[in-house]
Order: structure tokens, then sequence, then C-alpha cells
């Protein structure tokens, strides 16, 4: 999960240098598959999934279940691997 951890870092850094004022790594409690970060930028909500950019960067079952439940409730989900 290097690669995974080093991507999110960067994706910060370049969110915060871009403005964005809020990323934040997510945990959902007793919930597998919630998408890793959350940024907001000027009343956009992006939920990120990040996928090790050395991996096959396949969403597991839950991950896109939950994918789907924010896309219908509204909410903008993206997968990111490079």
């Amino acid at each position: 999960m290097a690669g995974e951890s080093k991507l999110e870092k960067a994706a910060v850094r370049e969110a915060k240098a871009r403005g964005v004022g809020y990323a934040r790594k997510t945990k959902a409690v007793g919930r597998k598959g919630f998408p890793d970060y959350l940024f907001c930028y000027k009343g956009i909500t992006l939920f990120c999934e990040f996928k090790n950019p050395n991996g096959d960067g396949i969403l597991s079952p839950q991950q896109r279940y939950e994918q789907n439940l924010l896309l219908e409730a509204g909410a903008a989900v993206v997968t990111v691997d490079t």
C-alpha cells in the first residue's frame, strides 16, 4: 500500500496548493469499502477512492456498492490510480 499512500499524499498536497480547504482521510465505522478521502471546495464535495498505481486498480464489490450508494445520493465520486 506504499504506492497508494504516496498517491494520496500527492493528491492532498496538490488539492491544498489549488486552494481546496478541506481534505480528510475517511473511515466509516462498520462499513467496508467507503472511499479513502473526502475533499470539499466551494460547495462541491468529492469522495475519492485511491488505488495503488502499481496494482490492478480494481474496486472490490464493497467499494463499488458504497460508490453506487453515494452516486445515487447525488455525491461526486472518483477512483484515482495514477
